[in-house]
């Protein structure tokens, strides 16, 4: 489940006060939040939404919303963008410190045909979370660089009318798409080089440091084990990928390779330590043939499971059952 730093329903707060909208609903959930604490995604978009129909002539309230981004409504990643010297190391820090907003990585970058792309895959179906945070990200990034940004293209997964279209291409600059795979940001990578106006590499050590600690102190999420036992289940089903289990995890293949190698390890060690543990407690049961575990560990065939299995363990399947066998019975 994605959640969302409490530092960011201030966004919503100042733009209930700026408007005078009264909701003492979203006002009470807002207030009963520490600082440090996450709020679900699903609660922040229900409050966004409610607090959208309070203004019922706006055309994109998250526009409006957005807009109105300060560096202390996205935490510290907010002040990681603005000093950092360029617009490429303000993107480099939100990819490396993005779970202090989400609460994980689902964020994903690249570059094709000298076009850099910033997408958010199964980020938000909420159109008014889309907006307000593109609309953020776009509005603080202007805010501190000597140009503007320049996008050819924004994506939503969302949809949206084509008068909130036209709004929306007015505020961007560019071709927007409702409907879409995935929340995306588009625009000449040259512009990666651009420097920010308030670039201070001291601060932004000291910044770096501080969200390193922040980091540190999440709950730890045992997240390559909730991974493997994610493979483990889906095993029996047929041959597991990289892509499938990306899917299963809301994030693109690019970030669960990012972070697979931010753990040491990739997808191929993984899922072949996954098979190699799995193999080694189904061969304990002798009531499972050979061809019945190559099934339950995803190999179409026995001779994929027995050139794995020696591979892994230098003997065959039959020979360490064997063995286990003949030491049960001492």
């Amino acid at each position: 489940m994605l959640h969302i730093t409490s530092a960011w329903t201030g966004l919503l707060s100042d733009w209930l006060e700026k408007n005078n909208l009264q909701c003492e609903e979203i006002r009470n959930e807002i207030i009963r939040l520490q600082p440090d604490e996450y709020i679900s995604l699903g609660i922040w978009n229900n409050l966004l939404q409610k607090a959208c129909q309070l203004k019922p002539g706006c055309i994109a309230p998250g526009l409006e919303i957005g807009q109105g981004i300060a560096p202390k409504h996205a935490g510290i990643l907010g002040y990681l963008a603005i000093y950092s010297t360029t617009l490429g190391r303000a993107l480099q820090s939100y990819l490396r410190y993005e779970r202090l907003f989400y609460g994980n990585d689902i964020a994903d970058f690249n570059i094709a045909d000298n076009m850099a792309t910033l997408s958010w895959h199964k980020n938000s179906v909420c159109l008014d979370h889309e907006e307000s945070t593109m609309a953020g990200i776009v509005t603080l990034l202007n805010g501190h660089m000597h140009q503007p940004l320049q996008l050819t293209r924004v994506q939503f997964a969302g949809s949206g009318s084509a008068e909130r279209r036209e709004a929306c291409e007015r505020f961007f600059g560019c071709e927007v798409r409702y409907n879409s795979p995935y929340t995306s940001l588009t625009g000449p990578a040259a512009q990666l080089m651009q420097p920010m106006k308030g670039a201070d590499d001291a601060l932004l050590s000291l910044l770096q440091s501080h969200a390193d600690s922040q980091l540190a102190r999440q709950p730890e999420q045992h997240w390559l084990q909730d991974l493997q036992a994610l493979i483990m289940r889906r095993l029996p089903e047929g041959e597991v990928s990289q892509d499938k289990l990306a899917e299963c995890l809301a994030i693109s293949p690019r970030t669960l390779q990012r972070r697979l190698e931010a753990n040491q390890t990739n997808w191929q060690q993984l899922l072949d330590s996954t098979r190699q543990t799995l193999a080694r407690r189904y061969l304990l049961d002798n009531g499972l043939t050979l061809a019945e575990i190559a099934l339950l560990l995803g190999y179409s065939e026995q001779s994929a499971f027995t050139r794995a299995f020696q591979r892994w363990e230098n003997t065959t399947p039959s020979c360490y059952r064997s063995q286990w066998l003949k030491q049960a019975r001492r």
